[in-house]
């Protein structure tokens, strides 16, 4: 199957691809900068461009394409978010994405977009209207609603919750612990009471792939997560005796909590044949050990 994933660059796609390739999957890789680390992979073509102005997209071999995932967004890290950029890529992007797809692809290709387990609960939660990743990527969720209602192919939204590796940002919240457990250092962190559905990022890519390869026509609508909600103070604190550090090694501090911290969302329309192929206990073990 040829497909071509947009966001390649990041923790997920970078996982994403790597199991493309495994699978035997022919990949087109659509990122402002180039993928270095999949130069000696035969099967992946890597395309620099730009959704946002368009440059690149002629390079795409559109005709070819059985399935596109696009999980490029700008402002997914809390330190790397303002509106305008926000509004270029998530909606902007994804309008020109979906446009392209429609007036260029001749194979009615199955079309993942992914959304952000915040959009559930962006009305009932009035701080995060102030928030411009989650208000854009909701509207590019609606934007690639409407969008589908005359497309062909199969439309799968898939809802990411909370992923998981050693390959994560260094600010990330688990990333961050383990370094400090591993490195004997105190970690310092929030209250841990914010809640959240969490999957080892093999998990994810497994997800996934199971909601595309369920997905046949229409418009379908996914959760990839474990339908289960775990603090970060009992993930901190299971990594912390997984490191083998006393109850000094971490500092839980409330008045560094979020907005984010009265969220309690999980999975729960998880795609047929997917289930968590790690327990969670067994995902921190093996994040601690390859980070």
């Amino acid at each position: 199957m040829k497909t071509l994933v947009t966001g390649g660059s990041g923790f997920i796609g970078r996982n994403l691809i790597k199991t493309l390739l495994k699978q035997g999957h022919d990949v087109i890789a659509f990122n402002r900068n180039h993928l270095g680390f999949f130069d000696s992979e035969k099967n992946l073509q890597s395309i620099q461009g730009d959704l946002v102005t368009g440059e690149g997209l002629e390079k795409i071999p559109w005709q070819n394409l059985e399935s596109v995932i696009h999980l490029a967004a700008a402002g997914v890290k809390s330190s790397h978010r303002n509106w305008d950029e926000c509004v270029q890529v998530n909606i902007f992007g994804t309008e020109r994405l979906l446009n392209s797809i429609k007036n260029r692809a001749t194979k009615n290709p199955k079309v993942f977009l992914a959304r952000t387990f915040y959009e559930k609960t962006l009305h009932q939660i009035p701080a995060f209207r102030n928030n411009p990743y989650i208000v854009t990527k909701e509207t590019s969720s609606k934007l690639a609603t409407f969008w589908s209602n005359d497309f062909q192919g199969a439309t799968i939204f898939g809802t990411l919750f909370h992923t998981f590796g050693p390959e994560d940002h260094p600010s990330s919240v688990l990333s961050y612990a383990a370094r400090q457990f591993k490195e004997k250092k105190v970690a310092t962190l929030s209250s841990g009471k914010a809640l959240g559905d969490w999957l080892f990022i093999d998990d994810t890519i497994s997800g996934i792939m199971a909601a595309i390869e369920s997905s046949s026509h229409g418009i379908s609508e996914w959760d990839i997560g474990s339908g289960n909600l775990t603090s970060i103070y009992h993930l901190v604190e299971q990594l912390r005796l997984i490191a083998g550090r006393d109850s000094e090694s971490v500092i839980f501090e409330p008045k560094l909590d979020r907005t984010d911290i009265v969220f309690s969302e999980a999975a729960k329309k998880i795609p047929p044949h997917f289930s968590p192929s790690l327990s969670l206990q067994e995902g921190l073990e093996k994040h601690y050990n390859l980070i």
